[in-house]
């Protein structure tokens, strides 16, 4: 996606064209982060569960 951006922003032939395509750019800038950072929230409780339930087998408790 972003390839395909920046071959048209260096093709476009007038600015109001470049300021459209460089508005796109930044909101799929912005997309990708917060896709990144949904994954890493995603990937911290995932951790935080396998480590609940590490500790309750540690304690002799039934799985959570």
């Amino acid at each position: 996606m972003l390839g395909g951006l920046f071959d048209n922003f260096t093709q476009a032939d007038s600015l109001r064209d470049k300021f459209a395509i460089e508005d796109q750019i930044d909101l799929e800038n912005k997309r990708r982060q917060e896709s990144l950072d949904l994954q890493k929230k995603l990937a911290e409780a995932e951790i935080e569960r396998v480590q609940a339930q590490a500790e309750a087998l540690q304690r002799g408790d039934a799985l959570i």
